[in-house]
């Protein structure tokens, strides 16, 4: 259920709780009534079992905020919860444990000392949940099949230091969750932990690191054992065996303008990716997962990253995702297993430690993925990949082993030193012992340090901060369960910040993941003068040899300042990147040291002098700048050129917040020099300004303003594939970008928020391209009267990816060859086009193929329109009430003279036109999805050239309901549904579908125990099959616009259905309920020569239902039917029977409470019919709820 409180928080107290626990995980919202919103984690914490909410003091400093939280609750528990002392309890335990009654907390006698044994003192009491069930099913022509499941939860301690969580299960369900939220859970999660104040021990999944070291071991996920350890004198990481779910790489992606999806794939396969195991980095910037912070992915078995309305993505965007994906051609299992130590010496001024990981294939051949014979194991034992020369390669066994040692130097609180070496080798055929190992080294050396300038006054304190960085890492060197495009990714925002910014953009993104060895220095420094005022340098240098290509001789230099007196209270656009808040390189170092400075207290910054107030009337500056110089040396013999390359980078903002406005205004210059290479010559100035409406009551609104200026240079003449001549500067595109984003709540029954964008980019040559790009993401709701009127309204428009698929269905299992039985499949087939979903009888499984993705422009509308008008005056009939009880109220606090009868009661009879809106009740929707392949058409943003020939995928559906209901004893209904579709998105075919139903119904209950009622209903189908010829063989035609499909099927459709109901309650506990019904069916295939088949089927379905008040229940039904047929085979009408059919369903359950719930479970069913045999199928089910 949807809950919404609102709440003011009090300076003094951090806490709140909601009203109704307990709530759904990752549920809640929380928004201010200036618009702001609350992140959780940063901003709050939140416990979903008790609705206690625990608030950051950054929000308790917000003065005169109205907060409103809405969230989903849990109305009911959902398992019972039963504990049990396990290893009992003496009998002074139990005295101890009876409640005393009516005794103050103060007053009650201290426990008297009583020495026990050890074994009485560590009392153990377990939580645990789950459901444990057995089946059995049996049926006319099938076997006696079993089905058993196992789910148990288990929480709580052994002992009085040892707790233990357990979640197990004997199902392997191949789901992933959502991506929707920035925690996700894993619903089939398996493990078993054992924890200690000093000692943790995991068994089944988990992600799992080796300690902190970063070139032993890349963090992954993990299905085995581990066990982590934490004395005083050091801790530990273990993993003794361990299987991995996943393998890890990366990739990099240039944006393309406007377009928010993109898709992961590996070597342009389509993967399915662990879930939750993506990192995604935009312009060097983590994001962050979820629907209200960056993006999302729908699902990881198609995985699509899907950036929100926040950013809009240009051709200047540089896209990174790190992940795990599962491999499909795998050969061999897999072993993993390591273990880190570090030991502590006295004081903690030195600490020294050692790890190793081995990730190794299996290589015993019977438990290889592939078969091998004989001859091949004795040719992989040579070392002969390719014996037969044909360059079809044996897979060899695998070994990956890395070992190092680390160490770390306390000179003083604020300087430290630490260093780590690993060696790598690789075997890569463990078979063989006539191959060499791939040997390989890294080593690292990082220094930190931090000065406390002295100074003659208290209020001035500069601090100097400095960092050195060395390292150097061969190019054959890798992490165990780490890949050659992602080995560095710990370091990636830095390096993109300082020396790796728009490579993406100027070089092939296939050299990322070229092999170089790397040697690498970096000192920065950071003076921190005066709370409000920062300043760093930094700088470094880089030398990337690739071990088939050039060398690059990289020098990198940075500095910036930030000048920040006012504190900004508004909701305002970040300005700059988080990688560039530090002013020069941001390292993770100055993240988890503690010299930073302190954050002033309250009492601090109430304490105001004339100099602060001055500068607080000052608006806030940044500066950043970015150089880097990149020597290219070919390493040819016959070329002594070197290749020289600059780029440099300069970012800067300003804002002030002159209530209740902010003005920010920001500036990126960026420029790339390459005497040489034509197309490494790039230049882009950009500018923007924002208005912010942020401290306002009624709405927030944020404006921007962006003009971008791009130049270029081209070729002059070009000989050999070498460029003789470049050109001078010329200007390449100008692009402008307009935001607006508007934020509106006033109380419960308005809530509007907008976006809007649009970027329109227009080419001054041949190396740009015109383009406009609109965006809009808008909802509005309006819901006054108490909710007797409810309008709701969203608009979607973006440019997404369009999955072209291919669906195949098969009475073939892909994995073991045999065919399909009934019952095994999902779909039985009608014919060729059509399946129809059956779990009992189907013989067919559907398969999909991603065949590929093109980009399009999408819309997605809804409109709601609800009236309720007895919610009006169901509202203003309590609020009389409430007044006339006051009222009564006040008068007898006034006298003592009893009220006298003579006042009659007010007429409760509603006059007509009241009582005819108390009893009608109406609703529509209409929501419509429509992808084209047209870049900017304005009848697409007004919804008016829906499902055209730039369609690839569109849907209307239209919903209209009218009821009237004048008392308990009466209602009627009409409702109306149409819809149209057009798909061409599936099996290169075309899907015209177009559906009306009309459907009326009503039902009177004269008593108690009588009711009864009738129900009409009338559907028109109408289905299109078209197969597209994408390719012309005789006119060499690839333009599928320029080609007639090929018509497949036309089949129309129509049902109509009369049905009345009986309902009686003999007893309490025994009901019985009649329902007769008419139908008759017609289908018209046109390109069909049989004739049109026609159906009619009578019907009388009798109930009886026995209810066990408390323990269950049993359901008995019977329908009797008679059906005859005209014409052609009514091949789509699955559930149709000639003559004369019975069948019968029968189920009962009981419920048995002992320790625990049992719940006995018995379904029967019977079919009979003029075709074929008598069916039974007979399943019996015992569960047990724990």
């Amino acid at each position: 259920m949807d809950k919404t409180e609102s709440f003011q928080l009090e300076t003094d107290i951090a806490e709140w709780t909601v009203k109704y626990t307990p709530i759904f995980s990752d549920s809640e919202q929380i928004t201010g009534n200036k618009g702001q919103k609350l992140v959780r984690g940063k901003d709050y914490q939140i416990d979903y079992a008790t609705g206690r909410i625990t608030f950051d003091q950054s929000v308790l400093s917000r003065k005169d905020v109205t907060w409103t939280i809405t969230y989903r609750a849990i109305p009911f528990n959902f398992l019972k919860i039963y504990k049990r002392d396990l290893f009992g309890s003496t009998l002074d335990d139990q005295t101890e444990a009876v409640p005393k009654k009516d005794v103050p907390s103060d007053l009650e006698r201290p426990p008297t000392s009583v020495t026990r044994t050890p074994a009485s003192t560590s009392p153990s009491q377990l939580e645990y949940s789950g459901s444990r069930t057995f089946g059995i099913s049996v049926g006319s022509g099938r076997a006696l099949s079993q089905n058993q499941e196992f789910r148990i939860n288990v929480r709580g301690n052994v002992s009085e230091n040892i707790e233990v969580l357990a979640m197990l299960s004997d199902q392997d369900l191949p789901i992933q969750p959502e991506g929707m939220t920035e925690d996700i859970q894993d619903i089939n999660q398996k493990l078993i932990r054992i924890m200690h104040p000093n000692v943790t021990g995991t068994l089944g999944d988990f992600n799992a690191t080796l300690g902190s070291s970063e070139f032993i071991f890349f963090p992954r996920a993990l299905e085995g054992v581990k066990v982590e350890g934490d004395f005083e004198w050091g801790r530990f990481h273990l993993i003794p065996s361990a299987l991995p779910k996943g393998q890890s790489t990366s990739k990099v992606i240039r944006g393309q303008e406007g377009r928010s999806e993109y898709r992961l794939d590996v070597n342009n396969q389509f993967v399915i990716v662990k879930a939750g195991s993506e990192i995604v980095w935009l312009n060097g910037e983590k994001m962050r997962r979820g629907e209200n912070n960056d993006y999302i992915i729908r699902e990881y078995g198609d995985p699509i990253i899907e950036f929100n309305s926040k950013h809009l993505i240009t051709s200047n965007d540089v896209i990174r995702v790190d992940f795990e994906y599962i491999p499909e051609d795998r050969s061999y299992q897999q072993n993993l297993y390591g273990i880190n130590s570090i030991f502590k010496l006295p004081g903690e001024w030195l600490s020294l430690g050692a790890s190793y990981a081995v990730e190794a294939d299996l290589d015993d051949p019977e438990q290889a993925l592939v078969l091998f014979d004989d001859e091949d194991l004795e040719t992989l034992r040579l070392n002969m990949l390719d014996p037969d020369g044909d360059g079809r390669l044996l897979v060899p066994p695998q070994k990956h082993t890395v070992w190092g040692l680390e160490s770390r130097l306390n000179l003083d609180e604020q300087t430290w030193v630490d260093g780590e070496i690993a060696f790598s080798a690789i075997d890569k055929n463990t078979h063989s012992t006539v191959d060499r190992k791939e040997a390989s080294q890294a080593w690292k050396l990082n220094g930190n340090t931090g000065w406390d300038i002295p100074t003659w006054s208290n209020k001035f304190r500069p601090k100097l901060i400095g960092n050195l960085d060395v390292r150097a890492m061969d190019a054959n060197f890798l992490p165990v369960g780490a890949s050659r495009n992602n080995r560095n990714r710990d370091r990636y925002g830095t390096q993109y910040a300082t020396e790796g910014f728009e490579d993406a953009l100027l070089f092939d993104t296939t050299s990322f993941s070229q092999a170089s060895d790397e040697q690498t220095v970096n000192l920065d420094f950071k003076l921190l003068p005066y709370q409000w005022l920062q300043l760093g340098v930094g700088g470094g240098r880089t030398i990337e040899a690739a071990v088939d290509g050039p060398t690059t001789h990289r020098n990198n230099y940075n500095w910036g300042a930030n000048f920040a007196p006012r504190t900004n209270r508004g909701i305002g656009i970040p300005v700059v990147s988080p990688q560039t808040q530090d002013l020069f390189r941001p390292t993770s170092q100055y993240q988890i040291g503690d010299i930073r400075r302190k954050n002033p207290t309250e009492s601090d910054l109430s304490q105001k002098t004339d100099k602060t107030s001055f500068l607080q009337r000052l608006p806030n500056l940044r500066w950043n700048d970015y150089r880097s110089t990149s020597l290219i040396d070919s390493n040819e013999d016959t070329s002594d050129r070197e290749e020289n390359f600059r780029k440099s980078r300069q970012e800067g903002s300003i804002s002030y917040l002159l209530s209740p406005f902010e003005f920010v205004g920001t500036l990126d210059r960026f420029a790339s020099i390459d005497n040489y290479t034509a197309s490494r010559n790039r230049r882009r100035n950009r500018t923007s300004g924002r208005i912010n409406l942020v401290n306002f009551k009624w709405v927030s609104v944020n404006t921007s303003y962006e003009l971008e200026q791009s130049f270029a240079k081209e070729p002059l003449l070009t000989l050999d594939g070498e460029t003789l001549g470049i050109s001078d500067w010329m200007r390449a595109t100008t692009g402008r970008t307009w935001k607006v984003g508007i934020f509106s709540q006033q109380g419960n029954w308005v809530n509007v928020r907008i976006n809007l964008a649009r970027r329109m980019v227009k080419a001054h040559s041949e190396l740009g391209a015109d383009t406009t790009t609109q965006l809009a993401d808008t909802t509005f709701s309006f819901t006054p009267f108490n909710r007797a009127i409810n309008v709701e309204v969203t608009y979607e428009l973006d440019k997404k990816l369009t999955t072209q698929r291919r669906e195949i269905y098969t009475d073939i299992h892909p994995l073991t060859r045999h065919r399909i039985q009934p019952g095994e499949g999902f779909y039985v087939r009608l014919d060729e086009l059509r399946y129809v979903e059956d779990a009992e009888e189907g013989t067919y499984i559907k398969i999909y193929q991603n065949v590929g993705d093109k980009p399009t422009t999408a819309v997605d509308a809804s409109l709601r329109l609800r009236l309720q008008p007895r919610q009006f005056f169901a509202r203003r009939s309590r609020n009389q009430r409430n007044l006339g009880r006051t009222g009564f109220a006040n008068r007898l606090s006034s006298t003592t003279t009893p009220p006298t009868t003579s006042q009659k009661p007010e007429n409760e009879s509603k006059k007509p036109f009241t009582w005819f809106l108390n009893a009608i009740s109406s609703e529509s929707r209409l929501w419509l999805t429509e992808e084209q392949e047209a870049e900017d058409t304005i009848s697409l943003y007004l919804l008016q050239s829906l499902q055209g020939s730039d369609t690839l995928f569109g849907r209307v559906n239209q919903s209209h309901r009218v009821g009237f209901t004048p008392s308990p004893l009466f209602s009627f209904e009409v409702n109306l549904r149409t819809g149209r579709s057009l798909n061409r998105r599936i099996n290169t075919q075309e899907r015209h579908r177009n559906h009306r139903t009309w459907e009326a119904s009503f039902s009177v209950n004269p008593t108690q125990r009588f009711a009864f009622g009738a129900n009409w209903e009338q559907r028109r189908d109408t289905e299109k099959y078209s197969q597209l010829n994408i390719f012309d063989d005789v006119n060499g035609v690839s333009n599928p616009d320029l080609l007639p499909s090929t018509p497949i099927s036309d089949l129309r459709q129509f049902e109509q259905i009369t049905e009345l109901k009986l309902q009686y309650e003999i007893s309490r506990t025994l009901r019985w309920g009649v329902t007769s019904g008419y139908k008759r069916t017609t289908d018209i295939e046109h390109l069909d020569d049989e004739d049109d088949a026609k159906t009619r089927t009578f019907s009388i379905e009798n109930r009886i239902t026995y209810s066990i008040f408390g323990k269950g229940g049993i359901k008995v039904n019977h329908t009797l039917g008679y059906g005859k047929s005209d014409g052609g085979i009514p091949y789509a009408q699955y559930y149709f029977y000639e003559g004369i059919s019975h069948e019968v369903n029968a189920n009962a359950n009981y419920l048995l409470r002992k320790f625990t719930d049992l719940i006995f479970r018995l379904d029967y069913r019977l079919l009979s019919t003029k075709q074929r045999k008598p069916e039974h199928r007979l399943e019996m089910t015992v569960s047990a709820e724990l």
